[in-house]
């Protein structure tokens, strides 16, 4: 017995190979209303959801996939086609030179029960739909920072696009005034708000992954922001390119001495994955100044809730206003260590300012309870 497929494609030829920008002005809209139409998606039950893929056969006979799975519902045609045009902007930076002559739309009907006996939350939360009922979408506030008049969604990643849109209506309206460009270089995403009749921009601004564990860093003019992704920005910075860039200045000699310090040092083996080689801590050492003690800790496989463990200790009363050196800040010890202290904020209260520059990490300040502050050096 041959196996049914999970999806099904519906096909439109178009007129000649355009670029993707040129299909997204001429010819999505029309075609996605074909899809409805010919499909009778607006025949479906009234929470019934649908998984949809828009996908393109360029002219060398490739297949590429412009989205991801959404799921939607009979009423998903605008937020859809907005999500569409969205993503064939940002794609087109990668496929500026290439042309597509079909439009491929992969789509799966769900059974009418699959909302109330299979979706979890999660999926739930992911359905792109204009109908607001409560038992269909528990959608979570988006969190967000302003700039220029804007709501900029603290989100880095291909899933930016969308909820940036929808933050801000208005730059998607079909009588907007303004015009979007999304580009991606190398894992640097860059957005632009231009004038649609002027092609002024009035606004620009890009996100830098810092590191593979949901830090990223966005910058517009002279202005920089580090965002734990989805969740707060933790650093604030204004540049100013008129002055000296140094962060650190010379220090004169100090007549106290400051005992209240630890070093810190974490040492890793090289365990080689195919063609990489991942870092894996295996033992971390601490100096204390103060009593002149030298401590060393072998780690567990679990060896982020064993450095978690130790940065909990350093965070009590015992370690009030301590310096703690780090050799490698800005590398594998830096990154490992904030890591987990952003995963030992989810469990306690405490407050992250992480200095960067120019990508490197020099400092990371921690503060937990009452008058009680930690400092993570280079």
């Amino acid at each position: 017995m041959k196996k049914q497929q999970f999806f099904k494609d519906f096909t439109f030829t178009l007129d000649q190979a355009t670029t993707l920008r040129q299909i997204k002005k001429l010819y999505i809209s029309t075609t996605l209303r074909k899809f409805f139409n010919d499909v009778h998606i607006y025949n479906l039950e009234e929470k019934q959801l649908f998984g949809i893929i828009l996908r393109l056969k360029l002219v060398s006979g490739q297949i590429i996939s412009i989205t991801n799975l959404q799921r939607c519902t009979n009423k998903s045609f605008r937020n859809l086609l907005n999500l569409f045009k969205l993503y064939l902007d940002m794609r087109s930076s990668t496929y500026h030179q290439q042309k597509a002559d079909q439009i491929i739309f992969s789509y799966h009907i769900f059974s009418s029960n699959y909302i109330d006996e299979k979706m979890n939350p999660e999926l739930q939360d992911s359905i792109i739909s204009e109908d607001k009922k409560v038992s269909v979408i528990e959608e979570k506030p988006e969190e967000f920072m302003k700039l220029n008049h804007f709501k900029l969604p603290l989100t880095y990643g291909y899933d930016f696009p969308f909820k940036f849109a929808k933050l801000n209506p208005q730059l998607i309206n079909d009588d907007s005034i303004y015009e979007l460009d999304f580009q991606n270089e190398n894992d640097k995403f860059i957005t632009r708000i231009l004038d649609k009749v002027t092609k002024q921009i009035k606004l620009e601004f890009s996100d830098e992954s810092l590191n593979r564990d949901n830090l990223f860093l966005r910058s517009s003019g002279e202005k920089e922001w580090v965002i734990i992704n989805n969740k707060e920005v933790v650093l604030q910075r204004i540049l100013d390119f008129n002055k000296s860039r140094a962060y650190i200045k010379t220090l004169g000699k100090s007549k106290k001495k400051d005992r209240k310090f630890l070093t810190l040092d974490i040492e890793t083996y090289g365990l080689k994955i195919k063609n990489d080689t991942q870092l894996i801590p295996f033992l971390i050492s601490t100096y204390n100044g103060i009593n002149d003690t030298f401590k060393t800790k072998f780690l567990s496989k679990d060896y982020d809730s064993d450095m978690q463990n130790l940065l909990f200790e350093l965070l009590k009363k015992d370690y009030n206003n301590y310096k703690i050196y780090i050799h490698n800040l800005s590398r594998f010890d830096g990154i490992f260590l904030l890591k987990n202290v952003i995963k030992l904020s989810d469990k306690i209260a405490i407050k992250i300012e992480p200095l960067i520059r120019d990508g490197q990490m020099l400092s990371i300040k921690v503060k937990y309870g009452f008058k009680s502050e930690n400092k993570f050096r280079y």
